[in-house]
């Protein structure tokens, strides 16, 4: 069992062989098109795209459950002693909200596990940035402490 295990979203655009070679669980938003949802690490991007261009129809998004967030915690919490979920800014999403209701649920669930949220203030390559070094300190086997100083030290350099 590993100490941390980092999460974040898919606005964090991470690819998908450096979740994997980290270990970062990334939990999808949601869009919707055509009335229905799907998550966003299934849409076809041509067609999101392509639909984006012709400006009508427009698809729109929505952030993971409460309950997606604390499924993920639970999936994380049999191979970790403590979870990180670094979230996109919560000034453009409810998903920090949801990552957060998530988290007090879990304290009665899962109370070996600690579980922090840190809003990022950032998305896209911002938000990747943080999460990659936050993976990267949990692989150079720093405690869950040190790891949440790293991620809060960097917050307020990223523009």
């Amino acid at each position: 069992m590993s100490k941390v295990a980092v999460m974040t979203d898919t606005i964090a655009s991470a690819p998908q062989e450096k979740a994997k070679e980290y270990g970062i669980k990334v939990i999808p938003f949601h869009v919707v098109m055509d009335g229905k949802s799907y998550l966003e690490t299934t849409i076809d991007k041509n067609q999101f795209y392509t639909r984006l261009k012709q400006k009508e129809n427009l698809p729109t998004t929505s952030a993971p459950s409460v309950g997606e967030f604390l499924e993920a915690y639970q999936e994380l919490s049999r191979r970790a002693e403590a979870i990180l979920h670094i979230s996109m800014t919560s000034s453009f999403t409810m998903a920090y909200g949801a990552a957060i209701e998530a988290k007090e649920i879990a304290w009665e669930r899962l109370p070996q596990t600690a579980i922090e949220v840190v809003d990022s203030k950032t998305v896209e390559s911002s938000e990747l940035l943080i999460v990659l070094e936050a993976a990267r300190a949990t692989r150079q086997g720093k405690n869950f402490n040190e790891i949440i100083q790293i991620v809060n030290n960097m917050i307020p350099r990223m523009n």
